[in-house]
């Protein structure tokens, strides 16, 4: 690559009067580890070749995800957020969902929020899931309102939510004082779950998946309690859960597409290639720009330096601002 620009490398050697090419492309698959790649390009050229960087020489390809096809109409969409937007607009087409319990109805605009939220709602659950606590676990903790340090300080809420979890099918193995912190958590036993056990205390209360669980509760409660009816041409679906109404929804709209993903460039054929990401009559890219060199620099020596401590605090502070989040 030092080669092929022919600028030379480090304060002493590079020459921007060298340069063979007036864009330099970084052009790397569209998931996380092309992400990763990207980002690695990115602080070569920082570090190494900064000026390509300030003159606005190096832009990123967009190379799509996904191909969506239905008969003869085509789709190339460039992540998993523009996917489900997608399929979120065509699962709301002519569709109407009302909660006879509150008499809620929803359509068009309110419909699209509403789902949206759910998406949200299931993949924050996912990821609470896969810190080894149940979705159960985690909705019991939203109702019984385990959010804050005053909520540990005393029994109880913890109380209350022993005898939620219990009604679940838990077993609550105790009420114990943290004297570290001198704060009540909860350990049980999910039955159901292989006998897992899981400690319920601020902590986890705190966690950015709980806190992004909160937010979207309000919304996400708007279709409870079930049941969750459907109505469309064909008549109308009852749903008993808003687990089932998202994913009845989701089918829904994926029904008679084709979705294609590419895990890799090398996976489209020369056409796709072309008419995707190379084609400068089509292709989408952005260019690099340093607008804060102080700032840029900082990032750069805290997200790829040596010392692991200040990235981990970054990553504590900047965790709820994340945007796409691949887990």
């Amino acid at each position: 690559m030092i080669a092929a620009l022919g600028t030379g490398i480090g304060e002493d050697e590079f020459d921007l009067a060298k340069l063979r090419y007036g864009r330099v492309l970084i052009m790397t698959d569209a998931d996380v580890d092309g992400s990763h790649i990207r980002t690695l390009l990115l602080t070569f050229f920082y570090r190494q070749m900064r000026a390509l960087v300030e003159k606005g020489h190096i832009f990123i390809a967009q190379p799509p995800l996904y191909k969506v096809s239905k008969g003869k109409d085509e789709h190339y969409l460039a992540n998993d957020k523009e996917l489900s937007a997608y399929v979120v607009r065509k699962a709301i087409e002519n569709r109407t969902v009302s909660v006879p319990a509150t008499g809620r109805t929803f359509a068009g605009k309110e419909l699209l929020r509403l789902l949206n939220a759910l998406i949200d709602w299931d993949h924050y659950l996912g990821a609470v899931e896969r810190l080894g606590v149940g979705r159960d676990v985690a909705e019991a903790m939203l109702e019984c309102g385990l959010a804050e340090r005053a909520d540990f300080e005393t029994r109880d809420k913890l109380e209350i939510f022993s005898a939620r979890v219990e009604a679940l099918g838990h077993q609550v193995l105790s009420t114990d004082r943290d004297e570290e912190h001198g704060l009540f958590e909860l350990e049980l036993r999910e039955v159901a779950r292989g006998q897992r056990e899981v400690r319920v205390n601020l902590e986890l209360a705190q966690a950015v998946e709980m806190r992004q669980l909160r937010r979207l509760l309000p919304q996400v409660s708007l279709v409870s309690p079930p049941p969750v009816v459907v109505s469309h041409k064909d008549g109308e679906t009852r749903l008993d859960s808003k687990e089932a109404f998202l994913h009845h929804l989701m089918d829904d709209g994926k029904k008679g597409l084709g979705i294609q993903r590419y895990k890799g460039l090398g996976e489209m054929n020369p056409e796709q290639l072309w008419e995707t990401t190379m084609y400068p009559g089509r292709r989408s890219v952005l260019q690099v720009r340093v607008e804060d060199s102080a700032e840029a620099d900082m990032l750069f020596s805290v997200l790829m330096g040596d010392a692991v401590e200040p990235r981990r605090l970054f990553i504590e502070e900047n965790a709820l601002d994340v945007k796409n989040l691949d887990i």
